[in-house]
């Protein structure tokens, strides 16, 4: 039997090794997800609270795990141009609503309590609704992520020579504590997609608070 080399690679493009590997990354966890779920429903019989308790905490580590897995994976194709945004006429208020929903998910009110102040009179854009709104969520998750609780996260926009400006600034002390690779995913994630809206997404902070500008074109 004649043998063949096995090739073993030397060098890696590690982006687009994870672009292409992205099932298989995120896989493992909504297994766990979904198994640990319908177990926490009762459906293979009735838990003790210690053991409700310990699957409660497998299946929130295991949500954040593949949280993670999601944003290295949007990082991996946004480097690569792989991901491009499919434009339509929509209003920036309502893009803004549909991010809090899946943020506040993660975020208690009573320690982050959010304050929007956005105009009555529609502003409207050109984008991809999908795309702006996960990079909303993120500037959110980051201010709300940033400072010590509790504390405060409040919104406004301007008009500024046919440009949208969103200020989402979280108001409170750093929390030195806060995960520094979660930060860097959302803040790279949220800059490349306002940039391929022909944004821009600038940051910036003091002893008191830390504030997002996206700015965005209007059309």
């Amino acid at each position: 039997m004649n043998a063949e080399n096995v090739s073993i690679p030397q060098e890696i493009d590690l982006a687009a090794f994870i672009s292409q590997e992205a099932h298989d990354l995120k896989s493992p966890f909504n297994r766990i997800l979904g198994f640990t779920k319908m177990i926490l429903k009762g459906m293979d019989g009735s838990l003790t609270d210690l053991q409700r308790e310990d699957l409660t905490t497998v299946y929130q580590n295991s949500e954040q795990a593949l949280a993670f897995t999601s944003n290295l994976v949007d990082m991996a194709r946004l480097s690569r141009g792989e991901k491009t945004p499919e434009l339509q006429p929509c209003q920036l208020h309502n893009i803004f609503s549909r991010a809090v929903e899946p943020w506040r998910g993660h975020f208690d009110e009573q320690s982050v309590p959010l304050e929007t102040n956005l105009p009555e009179t529609p502003i409207n854009l050109q984008a991809d609704p999908n795309m702006l709104s996960l990079a909303f969520r993120h500037m959110l998750s980051y201010v709300a992520t940033w400072i010590q609780k509790p504390g405060q996260v409040k919104v406004q926009t301007e008009i500024v020579d046919g440009y949208a400006i969103l200020h989402i600034t979280g108001h409170g002390k750093k929390d030195i504590a806060a995960p520094q690779m979660e930060l860097t995913m959302w803040a790279f994630v949220a800059g490349r997609i306002l940039a391929l809206h022909h944004g821009d997404l600038q940051a910036t902070h003091s002893e008191e608070a830390i504030t997002f500008d996206a700015k965005l074109p209007i059309g």
